[in-house]
């Protein structure tokens, strides 16, 4: 759903992106680096301790995320190792916060899992229509960025308002779910038999 704001955050990233370039930084960095603030995240989120930050860091592997893929197309460093290694590093990145989360007791087990499952066949079902040949970036409404932002929302307004973290993964399961139906909708009305 977000996906049409990539290019502009692109344009927006030039300067930084950059100096990233410049000071010897590759995309596959900056896609570990985002693994790392990953699981940052989902340590401080399994302890309990403070929310804010936990969220914080999820933004940032969030962030790094857009980098690299900015870092590879600017200079064009793209390749398919690199785009493997961004998407299985994004799934492990989101499972470790999701399952931090459910460590913590900030929502049920059931719902938690059923967060973590729609995510990887959100990304499934996208991966499955490009190695078709479609185009399924905006297919859906919860992409990646969609889901860190719900995550986080909610995070930062658990202070206020206990449990908005619990209602925010069953919201997260019930619309990563939907997006796969979503995916798997149009991948049926664009494949032929």
């Amino acid at each position: 759903m977000l996906t049409f704001l990539k290019e502009r955050v692109r344009e927006l990233l030039k300067g930084p992106v950059n100096l990233l370039n410049k000071i010897g930084f590759t995309p596959n960095i900056m896609t570990f680096l985002g693994l790392i603030s990953a699981t940052l995240s989902g340590i401080l989120y399994a302890i309990h301790q403070p929310l804010y930050l936990a969220a914080s860091f999820y933004i940032i592997s969030g962030l790094f995320d857009i980098l690299d893929g900015a870092l590879a197309h600017r200079f064009n460093m793209a390749t398919s190792f690199g785009e493997i290694l961004d998407s299985v590093t994004d799934r492990y990145g989101d499972g470790i916060v999701l399952l931090g989360v459910m460590y913590s007791g900030l929502c049920n087990v059931w719902w938690g899992i059923g967060a973590i499952l729609g995510s990887v066949f959100v990304s499934y079902a996208r991966a499955k229509g490009e190695s078709l040949g479609l185009k399924m970036s905006s297919v859906g409404i919860a992409e990646r960025a969609e889901r860190i932002l719900i995550i986080c929302i909610a995070s930062y307004l658990e202070v206020f308002v206990k449990g908005a973290i619990y209602y925010s993964i069953i919201l997260l399961t019930i619309l990563t779910h939907f997006t796969v139906l979503q995916r798997v909708y149009h991948l049926w009305k664009n494949v032929s038999n």
